[in-house]
């Protein structure tokens, strides 16, 4: 079993001089273990090594109450007794205790499949009291129960090592969970998904829409105390938007004034439209009007940086309901409630423990879940037979949508009624329920449900109703296809090409779908199975005929679907060009009538469905296995992103 290499700044790190046994009389004499007054038996014996006493890890800690979990693709050890966490690595003289690091003078070792550690350590690391008898070459170790504790501790992992938390820096996704409990922005959304006040307490705009003006709160601090101002989000914005950070989320902000001219040229970053007129007052002009804009202002990405930090990519200040109380990028973090936070007294958590597992299998997470180290998980599609019926399990809205484009430089695809044969070969109810079996939904329509009708309240899918559709039988998508194809002056189809991100249920969905398009239009379509960076490049360069793409929400608007296919639409990777549905899009977004924006909106997704732009497959539907003591909890924007704020921990 090779032991991965972890590369540490050890040089930064503050050497403790660990407590350690006295050395065996006679090194070669067996280590007696006593735990309670019981004498105990391991299938590797205790030994003594430069002067160090080492014991089986799993076999000594689980008879101290504590539980042990090992994951074999990090050969990493985590031990979990009550809110203490320890984490470590077999031949690694690094461990950490609640994210507070322990540089070790005698790491870890493995003896026959068995990881044996330093006694004292990890012993009185966990509570137990240790004592020594050099006479008998005797350890007695004396347990204590678990504690009891009223500390309010919600315990989650993290899938990468945490190097930053600098939300200009922080591209991954899943770690904006992170974020979203450190810093807070100028809004918040609540659980029905509406922007509510953040650092600003009140906001404005323009007649015109093109101008928003926030009003921040007094009361709003860093976590050293210093006031939060409006050049804090100047600075934070501006970093994230700057070429140099090289973020791939920078375009949430192209609709700022002078963002996209400074991204594609020409342009400076001193010309984009985001001022701080004063300390308590923040001014952004946009290209275009943007009704959702306050949603958008919650993201992560849009927090705060105070000026010093701007150009840190290790660590900075935090204005969030939460701060950092230890850190170990590799292993894990350790949150406690702010003190500064300026909402204190509505934060219900004491403390977050985020346990760092860059590599791990699906069985190694639900370890982690069944034993109490985490206490929230996503329900992998591989687990979900196997744990669909448990206690735990809950089924939470998540607004993405799974579908199919078509590139329209294609001179046949460019026509819609060909688009239409493809489209309506698909009925997606088969489609969902062959292929997903409850983990999701069929699509009716492009914008998934859970994303607002657009007017700031109610729900769009369900004031939409159902607009996709497919066929009524194989007759009417054949005649489709053969009107497309006199239309587009083509005698039949040229060989077209269906491209996939690979994976195995990637290569079940284009079986699925090359079937159908063969059974219901007698065309042959080839599989096309890319890594994701080659299905984002022939996106870009227009080199692929048939792709699925999956889409969350940005922020708890239609726009976030809709806009992908307006003409100049920077995701529009289909080449789909309709004036009347951009001038329903650019309506919709002047208009300032909640009720006539949210019917321009429903237009504009029947008009797109209806030229076939796109085909929708699935609405996706999160599914989680979630302690039952944890309250409060609930998804908010894209993707898994959660908010703890208002979680809190009740019966544990």
């Amino acid at each position: 079993m090779k032991t991965k290499s972890l590369p540490l700044a050890l040089s930064v790190l503050t050497a403790l001089s660990l407590l350690t046994l006295p050395t065996a009389s006679h090194a070669a004499d067996p280590v007696h273990i006593v735990i309670d007054g019981v004498v105990q038996t391991f299938d590797v014996a205790p030994y003594v090594k430069n002067d160090r006493t080492y014991i089986p890890l799993r076999g000594v800690l689980e008879k101290l109450g504590a539980h042990v979990f090992w994951n074999e693709i990090l050969t990493q050890v985590i031990v979990k007794k009550g809110n203490t966490f320890v984490t470590l690595m077999p031949d690694q003289s690094v461990a950490t205790v609640n994210g507070a690091v322990k540089v070790l003078d005698a790491p870890p070792e493995l003896q026959n499949e068995r990881t044996m550690i330093p006694l004292r350590f990890l012993v009185e690391a966990l509570g137990a009291d240790v004592k020594w008898d050099g006479n008998t070459n005797t350890v007695s170790i004396t347990s204590t129960p678990e504690p009891i504790t009223t500390t309010k501790q919600f315990n989650m992992y993290m899938n990468d090592p945490v190097l930053t938390i600098a939300p200009a820096f922080v591209t991954n996704e899943y770690k904006w969970n992170l974020l979203q409990q450190l810093y807070e922005g100028l809004t918040h959304v609540d659980e029905q998904g509406k922007a509510i006040p953040g650092v600003a307490e009140s906001w404005e705009t323009s007649d015109d829409g093109l101008t928003w003006t926030f009003h921040l709160r007094e009361s709003a601090k860093w976590s050293d105390g210093s006031p939060v101002i409006a050049s804090d989000f100047e600075t934070g914005w501006k970093q994230a938007i700057d070429i140099k950070s090289e973020s791939p989320l920078s375009f949430l902000f192209d609709e700022i004034q002078g963002v996209h001219s400074y991204h594609y040229g020409p342009g400076a970053l001193r010309e984009v439209g985001i001022h701080a007129t004063d300390d308590r007052t923040l001014t952004v002009k946009l290209e275009h009007p943007m009704p959702w804009f306050p949603l958008l202002t919650a993201e992560p990405i849009f927090s705060p940086q105070k000026n010093q930090f701007a150009d840190g990519k290790t660590f900075s200040l935090t204005n969030g309901p939460f701060s950092i109380q230890k850190w170990f990028p590799y292993f894990d973090m350790q949150m406690e409630k702010s003190a500064t936070y300026w909402d204190r007294e509505h934060v219900q958590l004491d403390q977050i423990h985020v346990q760092l597992t860059p590599a791990f299998n699906d069985e190694f997470l639900y370890t982690l879940y069944e034993g109490g180290a985490i206490d929230e998980m996503p329900l992998l599609l591989a687990q979900y037979d196997a744990l669909k019926n448990n206690r735990d399990y809950q089924m939470v809205p998540e607004p993405t949508t799974s579908y199919l484009i078509y590139n329209e430089s294609n001179p046949a695809l460019k026509n819609a009624k060909i688009r239409r044969a493809f489209s309506y070969a698909i009925d997606p109810s088969v489609y969902t329920s062959t292929l997903f079996q409850g983990r999701a939904k069929p699509a009716v329509g492009l914008v998934p449900s859970g994303v607002s009708d657009g007017s700031g309240g109610g729900d769009f899918r369900q004031h939409a109703g159902t607009v996709s559709q497919s066929a009524n039988h194989d007759a009417e998508v054949k005649q489709l296809l053969a009107d497309g194809l006199r239309e587009a002056g083509l005698t039949q189809l040229p060989p077209l090409t269906f491209t996939i991100e690979q994976s195995d249920l990637s290569e079940q969905i284009a079986a699925f779908l090359t079937k159908q398009w063969h059974d219901k239009l007698g065309i042959d379509v080839k599989i096309n199975l890319v890594s994701a960076t080659d299905k984002y490049r022939l996106q870009d360069t227009r080199k692929y005929d048939i792709c699925f793409n999956t889409w969350g929400a940005d922020y708890n608007d239609p726009m976030t679907f809709l806009g992908l296919f307006s003409t100049n639409g920077i995701d529009n990777k289909a080449g789909y060009s309709n004036p009347a549905y951009d001038a329903l899009l650019k309506q919709a977004n002047a208009e300032r009538k909640a009720s006539a924006r949210s019917q321009l909106l429903v237009q504009a997704e029947q008009l797109v469905l209806q030229d076939a732009a796109v085909t929708p497959l699935t609405f996706r539907e999160g599914q989680i296995l979630i302690k039952p003591y944890v309250r409060g909890f609930h998804y908010v924007g894209k993707g898994r992103n959660f908010d703890l704020k208002n979680v809190t921990i009740q019966g544990k």
